[in-house]
């Protein structure tokens, strides 16, 4: 199941067979606001380029910010759990997909919507939707007002493969190392 936002590029792909680069418009799920996914490339790629591949593989969906703050404000009064917008999209995929599909095959499988960031990263969204202030955790708290910045790496020992561990902990330095400045 590939859910997406108003930025819908995948699903229409999934429906007309053709990679469209839409008008980027900005929603509350902000990740997902890409004009063409990442990982289109190595999905063709991995279905050697053939749509009917694709389409056989994935379902798709894509939700407004609407849809997206009702499911949010639901999932809250009816659950007390507290939802992203990604996260959101997320659920009513599955929702979609459960409702589309027969009982016996939904209850072969185990569905889970992963999340996929804390709420408080919205925090004005999440409390504008639900009408209500939410806690943010101490963590969070101490970030808030840290200074953004980047190191540029010219040149590393090897590729910098994060699923090596020597390159992650160089990474790791790295990073500490442009904190502590």
């Amino acid at each position: 199941i590939t859910v997406n936002n108003a930025n819908n590029a995948f699903y229409n792909y999934l429906q007309k067979g053709e990679m469209i680069p839409a008008k980027w418009i900005r929603t509350i799920s902000n990740a997902k606001d890409i004009c063409v996914p990442n990982n289109y490339h190595r999905v063709k790629y991995f279905f050697r380029g053939k749509i009917s591949g694709v389409q056989n593989f994935f379902i798709g969906y894509w939700f407004d910010d609407e849809e997206t703050k009702r499911e949010i404000k639901k999932t809250w009064l009816e659950q007390k759990y507290l939802m992203c917008p990604h996260t959101a999209i997320g659920a009513l995929g599955m929702d979609k997909f459960i409702e589309e599909n027969d009982k016996d095959y939904i209850e072969k499988y185990k569905l889970y919507t992963v999340s996929t960031a804390h709420p408080a990263k919205f925090v004005e969204t999440i409390e504008s939707t639900i009408g209500e202030k939410i806690s943010i955790p101490e963590p969070l708290k101490s970030l808030k007002g840290l200074k953004e910045g980047f190191s540029k790496i010219d040149k590393v020992k090897n590729s910098l493969n994060p699923l090596q561990t020597d390159n992650m902990t160089l990474l790791v330095k790295l990073l500490i190392k442009s904190e502590l400045k």
